[in-house]
């Protein structure tokens, strides 16, 4: 109270109205954070890809016998099957294209032994990125053997094989 026995009358503080500097900064803020979403987004695939690239295909059941890596995501590889080439060839078919031998995998056809079934070849796209692969596969007495090569091209999209 004061001395004349009023109440003290204290300032209530008044928010101040937005002004013209505060809301460009909102404004700014938001487009901002917009922008940095947009860029994460265009820049995940391709990270991801760098860092995590595909495997080529590879038939269930298929043990990996031997790798060779010529640099990164150019690699040959020897995988052993069951010795069933012809559905080998069928999964290889169905990722890309395939060449078959004369005398394999034809109906009423004796499999030859020891010898090329088919070649097939194929590409994959990722993350701007594109991958090619080709296998030869022998069908052996004992296995069918599937060599494998692939090879990644890091620029994005820009890449041919011969």
């Amino acid at each position: 109270m004061s001395k004349s026995g009023l109440p003290n009358e204290q300032a209530q503080p008044q928010a101040a109205p937005l002004n013209g500097v505060t809301w460009a900064f909102i404004v700014g803020a938001v487009a901002f954070v917009l922008f940095a979403l947009w860029l994460a987004f265009r820049l995940s695939a391709p990270l991801s890809g760098l860092l995590f690239p595909p495997e080529p295909p590879i038939p269930s059941g298929a043990t990996l016998q031997r790798q060779a890596t010529s640099g990164y995501g150019a690699d040959s590889r020897v995988y052993h099957l069951p010795p069933l080439p012809c559905p080998v060839r069928d999964f290889y078919a169905e990722q890309g294209q395939c060449v078959t031998q004369d005398g394999h995998c034809e109906q009423d056809s004796t499999p030859k032994r020891d010898a090329l079934t088919a070649t097939c070849q194929g590409n994959m796209v990722f993350g701007g990125f594109t991958m090619y692969w080709d296998v030869e596969i022998y069908d052996y007495p004992q296995q069918t053997e599937v060599l494998l090569n692939r090879e990644i091209y890091w620029l994005p999209h820009t890449a041919q094989r011969e």
